[in-house]
């Protein structure tokens, strides 16, 4: 956390981690993985490695489109901070390993 403080749920989110690495590595041969760094989701969404969250959110909607309202909801309706940062890892993915591909 670069010399910041850190409460417990970021070591629970180093266990979690842990366990998840582990049974991928115990099923190795049904599924892989691949780490998405903060740094890597920062310069693939926003290229610039000193994005805020809300720069990669930006980046996000002006890819995908707007998050719209409750009468006409967007791509992102009903987002909230967790699901963005997982829809940055998703894209960051996609954008890495997987578009070669297509």
């Amino acid at each position: 956390c670069y010399g910041m403080p850190v409460g417990a749920e970021v070591f629970e989110t180093c266990v979690q981690i842990g366990r998840f690495e582990y049974i991928i590595e115990e099923y190795r041969k049904y599924a892989t993985y691949q780490r998405i760094y903060r740094m890597e989701e920062k310069i693939a969404i926003c290229h610039n490695p000193r994005a805020r969250d809300s720069n990669i959110r930006q980046a996000l909607i002006d890819r995908f489109g707007a998050v719209g309202t409750k009468k006409n909801p967007g791509y992102f309706y009903g987002f909230k901070k967790d699901i963005w940062a997982a829809m940055a890892v998703a894209v960051t993915y996609h954008d890495k390993y997987l578009t070669d591909r297509e």
